[in-house]
């Protein structure tokens, strides 16, 4: 919250709160369900780096879309950093000099919003429900 004053943000508050909440949430059902997929702890975290850092990749703020190999495009559609960046640099810089030209660099189309905010929560809604279904599995496993 108070980054938000610090940093002397333009934008929405409650909207920058949405959208960092959103990309919060998305971001825990991945490790969820990372967590569900693999035998113990360890193993989650050795499994981390190789969920999150793609994340940076395919949000395409370093690395632009064009530059990614055709087949590994898709990715970019599962990644939660994605969206919710498209979220907060609009919120941010939708009204600001320079601000249509950063958001059209960065691919962001505002007639598109309400999907940027729908797909965080399918990935949100789905990674948890395939995390429980991991667990379903693993506790019948384990019980029988």
């Amino acid at each position: 919250l108070v980054a938000y004053w610090m940093m002397a943000m333009q934008g929405n508050f409650g909207l920058h709160i949405l959208g960092t909440f959103l990309i919060s949430l998305a971001a825990a059902s991945t490790a969820l369900l990372a967590a569900c997929l693999v035998k113990d702890a360890k193993q989650a975290m050795e499994a981390a780096p190789g969920l999150f850092v793609p994340q940076i990749l395919f949000a395409g703020f370093f690395i632009k879309m064009e530059l990614i190999p055709v087949w590994m495009r898709w990715l970019q559609y599962i990644c939660s950093l994605k969206w919710g960046m498209n979220i907060l640099l609009h919120t941010e810089f939708k009204d600001v000099p320079g601000g249509p030209m950063l958001l059209e660099f960065n691919d962001v189309d505002e007639d598109y919003m309400w999907l940027y905010y729908l797909v965080l929560v399918l990935i949100a809604v789905g990674f948890r429900s395939l995390a429980a279904i991991a667990l379903t599995r693993k506790a019948k496993a384990f019980y029988n």
